[in-house]
């Protein structure tokens, strides 16, 4: 397989949030996009498919050598091969990308954040360096509006983060702040059972309508502006925003699978916001 289409297959297959979020982009913008986030669901991965933490890490230390290897037109992935051919037409350098992994590597154990403001600020400031860097491959020059794009990336980024709450808690972590676990009287081992699924359901839903009222803010500081080049940022905030309201009809426990949106319903999300898009 060819660089380009893994990268097409890891970051945006059919029915996936890229996949329409990159719907009404020119192929040459398609490919950058596709390029970047196939890279941050490499790293994503190495998390989600590695048990130890210590392998995860031996491989997110292969991905800081890769990178190097990328810079130096050594590349052997074919992520990192698809990005090496990009590289004369995109700008962004070798720290930026380090840092991804840095932040990236924090989420194998994370330690307990402190707020839900705090955990926003820790994937907008790390996981949202994508958003920034897929902003200005599609041409967005606007420091305002780069950065928007960063903290719609890092929302989602919590958003889904929370979505696999399950999966964080099977391997022994909280991934819920410790502030507002506190407000519901909520220990991990209640997060676990089923004994508490009012206060669940209430400490679920003051999370994701901060969330919810993050990408409100962000779509708001948008429509005054020129925002066009970064209609995948807009998409996918309209995407997380129907996902929020999913995710709080919930009526189970967290260790069930969590619902998500239809590709038809993000299809029509999609079709809506490049209407309206300015």
């Amino acid at each position: 397989m060819n660089p380009e289409q893994y990268c097409l297959d890891k970051a945006a297959p059919a029915g996936s949030n890229l996949y329409y979020c990159s719907l009404f982009y020119k192929s040459p913008q398609k490919r950058k996009l596709h390029a970047i986030f196939a890279l941050q669901q490499e790293l994503l991965d190495t998390i989600s498919e590695c048990q130890d933490a210590g392998v995860a890490r031996i491989k997110l230390q292969w991905w800081c050598e890769e990178i190097t290897r990328l810079f130096a037109s050594e590349a052997r992935h074919p992520v990192s091969l698809e990005l090496q051919q990009l590289l004369p037409e995109i700008q962004f350098d070798q720290g930026q990308l380090l840092y991804l992994v840095n932040a990236i590597e924090h989420q194998i154990s994370p330690r307990p954040s402190g707020s839900i403001q705090s955990l926003l600020d820790f994937f907008i400031n790390g996981r949202g360096i994508i958003w920034r860097l897929a902003a200005e491959l599609c041409g967005a020059k606007d420091k305002d509006l780069i950065t928007q794009a960063a903290t719609i990336g890092g929302l989602n980024s919590c958003l889904e983060y929370f979505q696999s709450s399950a999966q964080h808690l099977q391997r022994g972590y909280c991934p819920y702040p410790q502030i507002e676990l506190d407000k519901y009287g909520l220990s991990h081992d209640d997060l676990m059972q089923a004994g508490k699924l009012s206060a669940v359901r209430q400490l679920r839903d003051e999370l994701y309508n901060t969330i919810f009222s993050g990408l409100e803010q962000s779509l708001l500081r948008l429509s005054g502006m020129d925002n066009r080049q970064i209609l995948f940022a807009i998409i996918q905030a309209n995407i997380a925003q129907a996902n929020c309201k999913l995710m709080q009809k919930q009526t189970g426990d967290l260790m069930q699978t969590p619902p998500s949106i239809t590709p038809l319903r993000k299809l029509w999300i999609a079709w809506r916001t490049n209407k309206t898009c300015r």
